[in-house]
Formats: structure tokens, C-alpha cells, sequence
């Protein structure tokens, strides 16, 4: 995420020869608005879960990272990229990811909440099943949160397309939105930490 880029700054001053801390952020798994639908938050995601699928523990092992986007079309590419990973949700939580009075968000129609996703890789594990969503309420942070964590585990438990995936978004999110994706997407500490998993022994 962009935060990532950030940090990445201060690690190449701290640590320069630990890594090559210089990355094509084209190529990075943020979703920008006006990207091409196919494009790199996609394709990126793509080739992450599919990654994170292969080295998982069978059975046991579980991918949990953090998500927040109002845009129809990044909750729609992470949906298509999970469910052509072979991932389902087994749980999900909503938290603050905002303090509501922070500088940089304060009187602006920000998103104060991050949806925790805890997924199991496979059709051998035991899911929970997630009920239909017909619509989701943009009107609160929390609240919309909640319903698309929801609409992510309705979707990969069911057959659907990703042109249907898409168009399920779309219509529950109802932003009306032509584009790709609406600012940049937040897919928790995605350069490191933020995944969760259990690795092969």
C-alpha cells in the first residue's frame, strides 16, 4: 500500500544494504482510481493470493489481511482475485483503522473502519455460509464495512463469474461509478506483515 512506500524510505536509510528498497509502484498492489479494470491491482492481487494459497499449511493454514475501499471496483478485484486463488472467508471483523478526529481525515467522507479477512485456502475446509446481500449502506463507515466483509464471503461461496462478481458489486454498492476504482485502496501492510499464515512444515 502506499503506506508501505513510506516505510520503505526511512528502512533504506536505516537498513541500505539489507534490500533493494527501490519498487515500481505500477506494478504495487493499490488500487487507483481509473485504472484500468484488468489492469496491476488485479493482476497483482492475482499472483499474491495465488502465492499465499501455494505455501499455506493444508487444512490448518489461514490468510488473514486487512481491506477498506469505498469503490465498487476494489472490493470487486479482491473478490475475483481470492475466488481465482481458490480462497474462502471463514470470518471477518471490522475495526477502527481511523481515529475519527485525525488530521488528514477530519471533515472529509473518509473510511474510519478496516475489514479483517481470515480465509482458508481449498475446498477441503469446513466454511462458514454467508447469506445474500442485496444492499450496502455507504452511509457509515462501520456499517459498510461490515456488509461488504459479508458480500466478500456470499460471493466466494457461491458460483459466480468474475463479469458477475463485478456486476453483484456494482449493484449492492450502487455507486454508479465507471471507474476502476475510487482513490487508492488499502490492502493492510501487503509488503510484509500484514499477511497471516501458516507456511508448509
Amino acid at each position: 500500500s502506499d503506506l508501505a512506500a513510506f516505510f520503505r524510505v526511512w528502512l533504506s536509510r536505516l537498513l541500505p544494504g539489507e534490500a533493494e528498497w527501490t519498487y515500481a509502484e505500477s506494478a504495487s498492489a493499490v488500487a487507483v482510481k481509473g485504472a484500468d479494470c484488468a489492469g496491476n491491482f488485479l493482476t497483482a492481487l492475482t499472483g499474491i493470493f495465488a502465492e499465499c494459497g501455494r505455501v499455506l499449511k493444508p487444512g490448518s493454514g489461514r490468510l488473514a489481511f486487512t481491506f477498506h475501499h469505498w469503490d465498487s471496483n476494489a472490493w470487486a478485484d479482491i473478490t475475483i482475485a481470492l475466488k481465482q486463488a481458490g480462497f474462502k472467508l471463514m470470518n471477518a471483523y471490522v475495526v477502527y483503522s481511523e481515529h475519527p478526529i485525525s488530521v488528514h481525515i477530519r471533515g472529509l467522507k473518509s473510511i474510519k473502519h478496516d475489514s479483517i479477512l481470515v480465509l482458508a485456502w481449498g475446498n477441503g475446509s469446513e466454511v462458514r455460509e454467508w447469506a445474500p446481500v442485496e444492499a450496502i449502506d455507504a452511509d457509515d463507515s462501520e456499517t459498510f464495512c461490515r456488509q461488504c466483509t459479508a458480500a466478500i464471503g456470499w460471493l466466494l461461496g457461491g458460483d459466480y463469474s468474475a463479469d458477475e462478481i463485478r456486476t453483484v458489486w456494482k449493484n449492492i454498492i450502487g455507486d454508479g461509478s465507471n471507474d476502476c476504482a475510487g482513490g487508492v485502496g488499502a490492502l493492510g501492510n501487503f509488503g510484509g506483515v500484514g499477511l497471516a499464515g501458516l507456511r508448509r512444515g
